[in-house]
């Protein structure tokens, strides 16, 4: 796949999840706060860094890799609590609804983190746009001359191609 061709915007979600989710999974095992939120933010960035495209779809992977680096993210701290890597914070455990508040709020700053990298990856480190096709002048079909380098058209007489930058044999067949 070419450099200034765009990805799949499923392998840039996927590498984005994972990493944001790691990251965030070693943030919370520091005991930094905002832990998921960072890891999707550096999710949503890198998904679209991999995506390679304008605004629109590096916004849409970033939204999706950050939202997803949550469960994925969630997943890995439920097992390094299970080993007791991440000891259970000391003191009374929430309520359910205090639960499900917080991860709606997780949710909700997860995809807005992912959604703001791959916005600002997408305005920086996007495809460079074609040039405009350029348009030959039309010449009477005996007069026509042909670029023995690119096959562009040639005007009357040019011994360089305009396109290519050529030289041109002096006696054209």
């Amino acid at each position: 796949m070419s450099a200034s061709k765009p990805r799949e915007l499923g392998t840039g979600i996927v590498v984005g999840l994972i990493v944001g989710g790691l990251l965030a999974t070693v943030l919370s095992v520091l005991n930094l706060q905002f832990s998921a939120p960072v890891g999707a933010f550096v999710a949503g960035a890198l998904a679209a860094y991999v995506v390679y495209d304008k605004i629109g779809p590096a916004t849409i992977a970033g939204a999706l890799a950050g939202l997803l680096s949550l469960p994925f993210f969630l997943g890995l701290s439920q097992i390094f609590v299970i080993f007791e890597i991440i000891p259970m914070p000391p003191g009374p455990q929430p309520t359910m609804v205090e639960l499900q508040s917080a991860v709606v709020a997780i949710t909700l700053m997860d995809l807005l983190a992912g959604a703001i990298a791959g916005s600002i990856l997408g305005a920086v480190r996007h495809p460079p746009t074609p040039p405009a096709a350029t348009t030959l002048p039309n010449y009477p079909p005996g007069q026509a001359k042909y670029c023995v380098q690119c096959g562009a058209q040639l005007a009357p007489g040019s011994l360089t191609c305009t396109h290519c930058g050529a030289r041109q044999p002096e006696t054209m067949v």
